[in-house]
């Protein structure tokens, strides 16, 4: 834990990129903590590609990428609407602003 507070020390003075890399190896670390590593990724990556019900399956991820464009210059969904809903429509809005200041 003290190793990880000095990494995050270190990187409020960093340039952006450079924080962005410490954040990582935190977290990377944190996850090998608790027993991720590269190898249990690739043995679940393995895994998943001989199953054919699972190598079939869509992540979340590339779902929500898929319904985004439909939100796209729409306004936000109603307050009842499903996470999914709100969460597609912030990734197209987040798509439509520009990324560089004029």
């Amino acid at each position: 834990m003290l190793n990880m507070r000095r990494e995050m020390g270190r990187s409020c003075s960093a340039p952006f990129g450079s924080r962005a890399a410490l954040t990582s190896t935190a977290s990377q670390q944190a996850l090998a903590e608790r027993g991720d590593c590269p190898e249990l990724q690739q043995a679940d990556s393995a895994f998943v590609a001989q199953d054919p019900g699972l190598a079939l399956r869509k992540s979340y991820t590339e779902r929500w990428a898929q319904r985004a464009p439909s939100f796209c210059g729409q306004p936000p969904p109603n307050p009842g609407a499903s996470l999914e809903d709100w969460y597609a429509w912030s990734l197209a809005a987040r798509s439509e602003q520009p990324s560089d200041p004029p």
